[in-house]
């Protein structure tokens, strides 16, 4: 069994590239996509810093998708 500091240390590191994903696809698409704006690239920044709570429900996962393919 491993202890709680080893699974709470695991989870961060997914945690953590899930956000470092989210963010390099979100600042790509700022830079590169037309029309962009500021409030566009806070909101996915907002959800790459929230994406395991929208892996819960399947509305999270669907707004989540969204984001990253830029239609939400």
């Amino acid at each position: 069994m491993r202890s709680a500091y080893e699974l709470t240390t695991i989870a961060l590191r997914i945690w953590l590239i899930g956000c470092l994903v989210v963010s390099v696809v979100s600042l790509s698409d700022f830079l590169f996509r037309r029309p962009h704006g500021a409030a566009a690239l806070l909101r996915r920044l907002a959800v790459g810093l929230l994406w395991p709570i929208a892996l819960v429900s399947g509305a999270g996962r669907r707004v989540l998708l969204g984001q990253l393919r830029g239609v939400a």
